[in-house]
């Protein structure tokens, strides 16, 4: 059911279904959890606060 020990954080929720529609989604949905939890892990406590701990990967991740 879960990974092994050494496996990176996103194997654990890519089994989580995305109940988002497909239109307009721009990450996918374990992109946002990861990124999410890490917020938080380094102390955001907002749901802006979120954003802005994600929005520099994010930007990168849209031009590759």
């Amino acid at each position: 059911m879960f990974p092994n020990r050494t496996a990176p954080i996103t194997d654990y929720f890519e089994e989580v279904e995305d109940p988002r529609r497909r239109e307009g989604t721009r990450h996918p949905l374990v992109t946002v959890i990861t990124m999410a939890l890490c917020a938080v892990i380094a102390h955001a406590d907002s749901w802006p606060a979120v954003e802005e701990y994600a929005r520099p990967a994010m930007k990168s991740q849209d031009q590759l």
